[in-house]
């Protein structure tokens, strides 16, 4: 198999695969509680998996994925930890999750 993966590429590899389709594929996933099933990094995961196939089918380079956490008292998701589990599970303070704290 062909390597795709920027990071496990020596220069030479990656100088061929540029000629051959010059694409990179950037993967970016946020940092976020996903319940005690999942990684916190799940999103930026399966992106990353998601462009490692589409480097192996179509040629390119998958680089690796950047993860990002953003400030959550602008959206929905704010209120996730209404019952306290996310801040007891990650031993937060409650705090940590009030109003005007990010």
């Amino acid at each position: 198999m062909v390597k795709v993966r920027y990071e496990e590429m020596l220069p030479h590899e990656v100088v061929d695969a540029r000629k051959k389709m010059p694409v990179a594929y950037l993967s970016i996933g946020t940092l976020e509680w996903h319940g005690e099933h999942l990684p916190l990094g799940y999103d930026g995961v399966k992106a990353h998996a998601m462009a490692i196939k589409a480097a192996e089918k179509c040629g390119g380079l998958a680089f690796p994925p950047l993860f990002w956490g953003d400030n959550r008292e602008q959206i929905l998701e704010f209120a996730i930890d209404t019952d306290g589990k996310v801040s007891e599970r990650m031993e937060l303070p409650k705090s940590n999750f009030s109003p005007g704290y990010m």
